[in-house]
């Protein structure tokens, strides 16, 4: 019954944005005519005076006063239109409401997605990811609420646009992360503690709805993702250390998709993942094993926060080598002798350490 309604919904709304934008055409249309018109009642005056013409002049003049018939959905717009449906799920008191409102978003999205310029798509991410700036509906609900944004920008959007299109779409996602609006390039250094760049002020619900488009559309892409690669690796690595555990999976599912696209960059992605592992980990036992100072004593909360901090990068570049392994069958030669050393010998200092 929500997608009946939302489908009506969104018939009734691409209809109106529709007789709008041809109301304004012929709008356009009719100021041009009137133009013509005057221009060629002009030439009449200045090469004739004769009867016949003043006659052609007046009838001329009729016609240039007279007004079009005026539009009653004057400025109804997609931005509006759209715009007032995220109003109502950010109102919304019950997951019902919530998940009503976002079908008839999507059901709206799909049907207008195609006709819209690069501005206004990109509007529509950000409106979207903006729907989760401040949820106050409880983990549970916010969960949900996750769900039903993830489905407007996965069904409305990003299933709806030409290849072209899902790259920018990307990138505006990437954008969102923290990555540079700078095209479809990226730097060519790899992806690093030493180089990581702070995510940018996101909450964990919107970082993990733009993770998980990310990866979606990653997937999509195939390798049609190439010149997206190494932002797409380089701006999801960020987030391998943030404090939630979703947002942590959720990214290490993107970088595994990135492996699948792009299998020559999975022996890369994995070395440096166990590089990684290894250092946090090594200065996680340092940590533990030492006795801490006097000072440090008076400040356990700093040190618990370095222990937790250690401990979340090294479970988010686990999952990364936990999942990319599994697309080891795609890549063309399989996996270097000197890489399955490196991987065994890491999750076997692991299985040793009591932490």
């Amino acid at each position: 019954v929500k997608l009946a309604f939302a489908n009506a919904i969104a018939a009734v709304l691409s209809m109106a944005i529709e007789g709008e934008a041809a109301q304004a055409a012929e709008r356009q249309r009719t100021g041009a005519r009137v133009d013509k018109m005057e221009a060629a009642e002009d030439k009449a005056a200045q090469e004739s005076s004769r009867g016949s013409f003043d006659r052609g002049i007046a009838r001329l003049r009729e016609m240039r006063t007279k007004k079009p018939r005026q539009a009653s959905l004057t400025g109804f717009t997609f931005q509006s239109a759209f715009g007032h449906l995220c109003s109502l799920f950010s109102r919304s008191t019950t997951r019902s409401q919530r998940a009503g409102t976002g079908a008839a978003m999507a059901a709206l999205l799909k049907r207008q997605v195609v006709q819209l310029d690069d501005a206004s798509r990109t509007w529509a991410v950000s409106r979207v990811l903006n729907l989760l700036e401040a949820p106050r509906w409880g983990p549970t609900e916010n969960a949900l609420a996750c769900a039903a944004v993830s489905h407007v920008l996965r069904a409305g959007i990003a299933s709806n646009c030409s290849e072209h299109q899902q790259t920018d779409v990307l990138d505006v996602l990437l954008q969102s992360l923290g990555a540079a609006p700078s095209g479809l390039d990226a730097n060519d250094a790899p992806a690093s503690d030493a180089e990581a760049k702070p995510l940018p002020t996101c909450n964990e619900w919107q970082l993990q709805v733009a993770v998980q488009e990310v990866s979606h559309l990653v997937s999509c892409l195939s390798e049609a993702v190439a010149p997206l690669a190494l932002k797409v690796r380089e701006t999801c690595w960020k987030a391998l250390d943030h404090p939630q555990y979703a947002v942590r999976f959720e990214t290490g599912t993107a970088i595994a998709a990135l492996v699948r696209a792009q299998p020559s960059m999975g022996v890369e992605i994995l070395n440096v993942a166990l590089e990684e592992m290894n250092t946090h980990h090594q200065e996680l036992v340092e940590l533990v094993s030492t006795e801490p100072s006097e000072k440090e004593k008076t400040s356990k909360g700093k040190r618990d926060a370095e222990r937790k901090a250690h401990m979340y990068a090294l479970h988010g570049r686990a999952t990364v080598v936990a999942l990319a392994l599994q697309g080891v069958p795609e890549l063309a030669f399989g996996l270097p002798r000197q890489l399955t050393d490196h991987a065994f010998g890491t999750a076997e200092a692991l299985c040793n350490r009591q932490v």
